[in-house]
């Protein structure tokens, strides 16, 4: 299960064509929900929040919080970089990008390939219809 609904700012001082904040909910098969968002015509610099939420703790941005470590009342955090400028140097997608191009010459399948790209482009073409319906 998808739905989307999407906006743009009343302002829309840019004048954007398209809804430029978009928010999207998934029910994926196992029952898990997923959430996604985004928005390109806000003034703030560039963030990548990310979070994964479970029964057994959560990882937010660099922070954990776990039940396997009993006592912990507070955020434990990861030294580490994150994705949260506009220099995509750093980005999840370069090693991604990386292994593509050390693939193809090579005829080696990538493990970012035509069938993952399918899925990710008709979950991307569902949101873009029901936020264009106005929901589910």
């Amino acid at each position: 299960m998808l739905f989307s609904l999407a906006n743009k700012s009343a302002q829309n001082r840019l004048r954007f064509g398209y809804d430029t904040n978009p928010e999207t909910v998934l029910r994926f098969a196992t029952g898990v929900i997923g959430k996604v968002s985004c928005t390109i015509e806000e003034a703030l610099p560039c963030i990548f929040p990310a979070s994964r939420f479970g029964d057994e703790g959560t990882v937010r941005n660099n922070q954990i919080f776990t039940k396997l470590w009993p006592g912990r009342t507070r955020w434990a955090t990861v030294q580490t970089t994150v994705p949260d400028t506009a220099d995509v140097s750093h980005h999840p997608s370069v090693p991604d990008v990386n292994h593509l191009v050390e693939c193809a010459p090579v005829g080696k399948e990538s493990r970012r390939n035509v069938a993952e790209a399918v899925k990710t482009h008709d979950i991307c073409l569902a949101a873009e219809i029901s936020a264009g319906m106005g929901g589910p």
